[in-house]
């Protein structure tokens, strides 16, 4: 399956995943007041440590600093 998913796609099938999932947090952590460890679990991500380091790697900084510029109230977290 995940051959040919890059192969009508241009993108592995994992990648894709990882994406969907991250942008999926990154909406979450943007409109939600929600625990970056619920946000994690409920994007598919198992350690929230593995998550924070996605995220780092993907948008280039942390999910608490992304929701603090984003203006979400970081009481929750």
């Amino acid at each position: 399956m995940s051959y040919i998913f890059k192969k009508e796609t241009g993108v592995r099938l994992s990648y894709f995943i990882r994406t969907y999932r991250l942008e999926k947090a990154k909406e979450l952590l943007q409109n939600t007041n929600k625990k970056i460890v619920q946000i994690c679990k409920e994007v598919g991500f198992s350690d929230a440590s593995y998550f924070c380091k996605s995220f780092r790697e993907y948008y280039g900084c942390s999910p608490e600093k992304f929701r603090k510029g984003s203006g979400i109230n970081e009481e929750s977290i």
